[in-house]
Order: structure tokens, then C-alpha cells, then sequence
């Protein structure tokens, strides 16, 4: 029933929430984000969870092709 304290650090982004109360934290960068946990007794457990799965890159649309009474029409040129 001891209180716990979060912090959420990125090296590589910069970032760093410093201790807060916050259990989860959203990351809107890849990067390898290391999790410490200290408890009201100033124990400090760390782990790292690496971020690799957002893609910040919009897509590209290629070759658009419509079909019009059994024809294909293309846009490219």
C-alpha cells in the first residue's frame, strides 16, 4: 500500500518526464525508453522498452486506376 512514483526517459528524444504519479505515459517517437518505478521507501527498479512500430511517414498514392463499363483508365502519365 506504499505510494509509487514513475519516471519515463528517452536518451535518444531528449525526453524525460521526471517523477510523476502517471502509471502509463504516450510516446509519439521510436526510441528505447527506459522505466523506473521508486516506491515511498526510495527503492528504484528500472526496466527499457524499446519503441519501434510508429510510422510518422504519410503515405504515397501511385498509379490511381478507375474502372468506367468494363474499360480501365489510368491516371498515370
Amino acid at each position: 500500500s506504499l505510494s509509487v512514483e514513475y519516471r519515463y526517459f528517452c536518451e535518444e528524444t531528449g525526453e524525460d518526464s521526471g517523477w510523476i504519479s502517471e502509471s502509463s505515459k504516450s510516446v509519439g517517437k521510436n526510441g528505447t525508453w527506459k522505466i523506473q518505478v521508486r516506491d515511498a521507501a526510495g527503492n528504484i527498479a528500472e526496466e527499457e522498452i524499446t519503441v519501434d512500430n510508429i510510422d510518422t511517414e504519410a503515405p504515397v498514392i501511385r498509379g490511381i486506376k478507375e474502372k468506367s463499363e468494363g474499360e480501365t483508365k489510368s491516371n498515370e502519365k
